[in-house]
This record gives C-alpha cells, structure tokens and sequence, in this order.
C-alpha cells in the first residue's frame, strides 16, 4: 500500500508558496506530546495541517515558509541526544532534516532568537494565533518590542493573518495519490465491520465487537484509528458521541457502528446499523428500508454540476 513520499509534501509548499504574498512568512507549529499519567504520554499524532506540509511525524516541531525574495522552507526540530533515544526514540535531528525533509534550513527547536529573528524579518505573518502557546509567546514578545521601539524606527507592526483560508483550500482538492490513500483506509474499515457484523450477538459486550472491528484495521496495517470508534447498541445508539462501549447486546436490538481506520494521516468514517441476532424486527425493517432508499436516491445525484 502507498504512502506518499517527500517530493509529494514539497510540491504543495511550492502551490502554497505561490499563493503566499511577497514579503511574508508562514509559521506552523506541529502538535506537542501530551502527559497521561506520571512519566507516560497519550500517543503522539502529529497536527494534520503541520502533516500535509511536511511528512514529520515527530512532536515539538515547528515550520517557517519564508518568501523574501527568495523561497526557503524552514525546520525548527527537537534537539537529537543519543542518550535520551534509548528513552523516547530515534530523532532525525537538525543534520538529516534537509536530506531527508528537504528543509533549506534547519535549527533546534530552542533557538527562540533565531525563530523570532525570521518570523519578524516580513511585513506580514500567516499564523493561527492560539494554535501554539510557544509560538503565541514570542509573537506577542515581537510586537511588545515592535510597539517600543515604533517611535524611533518608523516601522509599523506586521499584520498577522490566519494561514488557513490559504492551506485549507488546499486540502479541499485531492489528487490521484491522495485518493489511493483514502482508498486505503475505506477498504480496511470495510473489513473490520464485516468482521464486527460477522461476530456480533446477543450476550456480547459492545467493546468485544469494538476489539474485533480495530483488531482487523491493526492486521491490515492501520495503526491507529481516523477516531474513537463508537459501538452503541440499542438507546445508546441514539447518543452521537456514544464511546463508553460497555454495555451487554441485547438480543431484539439493534448496534450502531460509526468507525474509521487511518491510513497515513488520511481517514475513512463509516456508519452502519444492523440487528444484533442477525434479523430485523417489522418497524427495524421499515426504518432501514426508507433510510436505504434515501442513500441510494443521494449517491445516484453525486453527479459533477449537482
């Protein structure tokens, strides 16, 4: 199965690059690892817009897209420690950054004054303000001195726009490679709710159904979810954000599935909705009979134009 490689993440920095203005940076702070309990984390998932731009999976990241003149993509990464990697991991580390993400330039990430020194040298900054505390920090440090010193140098505040009216039209419109992977991630949450349907009965618990529906995304190589997957049998499924998943299947109901596999940051979500002995009651039968028409009448005007 395909995963896309660097040169794909290169070319939408290049589109990205043409729709930024002269004399602007763009700044994009990856997502940071979160604390569970004592010396554990939650597992990392990188943010997906940092993701679609680089590839760069690990935590604490932070790009700069400069356009001045010239164009250079910029890396601020975790310092590499071969001593602290028998703990938390490989780290690519600020030397294979530009072979291997192509980066112009690359920097640890504590380097705050060479990071405030780029991002300050434009007339105009993309950056989602509360996307990042660190990042919000020294912005607003910046322009506590731009404010200081206004009056001796003349020069005015950079105007701070939200990159994302500019990155999420982007996003909208997916390639050939891009649909390969979605592709991916629907055919395995296929099999996993074949399987889910295959083994659900009465006396059952919902998270016995949910371990055998994520079991086969994980033997299909899906290593994690789109999302949390709910598993809501009978009134539990009348819950849209149902996940506690804990309770016995009774056998005259129904069972609600909403879940997707991830297959390289891209995700499928699918809901069905089946009787859990395998056999609609006469209102169960209507309902979905009028919900079945409803999707097909809905798929047959996907049409371009509608």
């Amino acid at each position: 199965m395909k995963i896309l490689n660097q040169n794909e993440y290169k070319k939408r920095r290049n589109k990205l690059f043409e729709n930024m203005d002269d004399n602007s940076v763009l700044v994009l702070g990856g997502e940071v690892e979160k604390v569970r309990n004592n010396d554990v984390n939650f597992e990392f998932r990188q943010d997906s817009v940092f993701w679609y731009l680089t590839g760069l999976e690990e935590p604490d990241a932070s790009l700069i897209m400069l356009k001045k003149g010239s164009e250079k993509y910029i890396l601020f990464l975790q310092e590499k420690k071969i001593e602290e990697e028998v703990w938390t991991g490989y780290k690519i580390g600020i030397n294979k950054a530009k072979s291997f993400f192509l980066a112009d330039e690359s920097y640890n990430n504590n380097e705050n004054k060479k990071f405030k020194e780029i991002i300050f040298s434009c007339e105009k900054i993309y950056y989602n303000l509360g996307s990042s505390l660190k990042i919000d920090k020294m912005i607003f440090e910046g322009l506590e001195k731009f404010k200081e010193t206004k009056s001796r140098t003349g020069s005015p505040n950079p105007l701070i726009m939200d990159p994302s009216i500019l990155v999420d039209s982007m996003r909208l419109i997916k390639n050939k490679a891009e649909i390969d992977l979605i592709q991916n991630a629907i055919d395995i949450s296929a099999k996993g709710f074949l399987k889910a349907l295959e083994n659900t009965s009465a006396g059952k618990y919902e998270y016995e159904i949910q371990e055998i529906l994520e079991m086969e995304f994980r033997m299909s190589g899906a290593k994690r979810n789109g999302y949390p997957s709910i598993v809501a049998s009978g009134k539990n499924s009348c819950i849209l954000h149902y996940v506690s998943n804990n309770k016995v299947l009774e056998k005259d109901s129904l069972i609600l599935i909403d879940a997707g596999s991830e297959w390289d940051y891209y995700s499928a979500d699918v809901t069905r909705t089946w009787p859990i002995n395998k056999k609609f009651t006469g209102e169960q039968k209507d309902i979905y009979e009028i919900v079945l028409q409803a999707n097909n009448n809905a798929i047959q005007e996907c049409k371009v134009g509608n």
